[in-house]
């Protein structure tokens, strides 16, 4: 199994001590900036234009609730010139790659947008990923790839911050997605994208949260000058995900790719969940074992654009 890289050492010192509600664990990769993770994508990898192009996916625990938030081309609720719209957002909590996830109780996904799936919008369980071109019902002939080597073979999948700061490189990107024997071999085409929910149990509703909403929790994708023409969010209570998680940090790999392929962005992150043990130790010692956790914590990666 292909392990992405995670650095969960702060977070895991304060799950040690019990969930402190207004503490949120640090982000594992990305960067971080005002609170939020982030992790931004390549400018120029967006294939058909602007609607077609992610600048950055983003995220941060509030406390009650994981909030994602998509720098996009396209709002949540609307369809491209070409009737196309984004896929779904893909939870990955294995600590692993996503071909190893895929059908197991540790791949969770949102869905949010008009999408040519018949499932109703919301965050599923127990899921099973795959490519929107296997649904019948799809009528875009000519406006989507059929698979990542050949959006690849177009020169759209970059080897810099290919679908952003966590997956950058395109050797990356195949190697989360698919098996060794397909991500090593340069010339296959089996390589469908991961971007629909196939099956899963639905567990609730989320909230979608517009740009108006982020900016008072302090999102600024500005800061990094990837601001696309939508902005967006999507919040998970954390009720919900107590009945699936278990207690403490929670590692995630988060991905979502449009659905016609064009584009893709994902981000590796965390975020605690409370526990049954809420003892509360005395600050000093908090702060003493958080930083033993922030000196050993990896320097992180300042997102390259090109």
């Amino acid at each position: 199994m292909k392990n992405f890289k995670m650095a969960t050492l702060v977070g895991s010192a304060i799950a040690t001590l019990g969930f402190m509600g207004a503490i949120a664990a640090p982000a594992n990769a990305g960067t971080l900036y005002n609170g939020w993770n982030y992790s931004i994508d390549n400018f120029n990898d967006g294939s058909g234009g602007a609607d077609y192009n992610y600048k950055g996916l983003a995220s941060i625990d509030t406390g009650d609730q994981i909030i994602f938030a998509l720098s996009a081309g396209l709002n949540y609720n609307e369809n491209s010139s070409s009737n196309l719209t984004h896929g779904d957002l893909f939870l990955n909590f294995s600590g692993g790659d996503f071909d190893t996830a895929n059908g197991t109780e540790s791949l969770l996904a949102v869905k949010f947008a008009p999408n040519d799936t018949t499932l109703t919008a919301g965050l599923y369980k127990n899921v099973t990923g795959g490519d929107l071109n296997n649904f019948a019902t799809i009528n875009h002939a000519g406006h989507n790839y059929k698979s990542l080597k050949q959006y690849d073979n177009s020169g759209f999948l970059k080897n810099t911050n290919a679908y952003g700061t966590d997956l950058s490189t395109k050797q990356e990107v195949y190697d989360y997605f698919y098996s060794d024997a397909v991500a090593n071999s340069p010339t296959t085409s089996n390589t469908p994208f991961m971007n629909a929910i196939q099956s899963g149990t639905k567990v609730g509703d989320v909230s979608m949260l517009n740009k108006t909403n982020l900016d008072g929790l302090g999102l600024d994708f500005a800061h990094f000058n990837a601001v696309g023409s939508d902005i967006f969010g999507i919040a998970i209570d954390k009720s919900r995900l107590q009945e699936i998680l278990p207690g403490g940090i929670n590692d995630f790999m988060a991905h979502v790719i449009l659905e016609c392929g064009n584009d893709g962005v994902a981000l590796a992150g965390n975020f605690a969940l409370p526990e049954e043990d809420t003892t509360v130790p005395e600050p000093s010692t908090l702060l003493g074992l958080s930083a033993i956790g922030l000196a050993f914590l990896r320097k992180r990666r300042q997102p390259s654009v090109s």
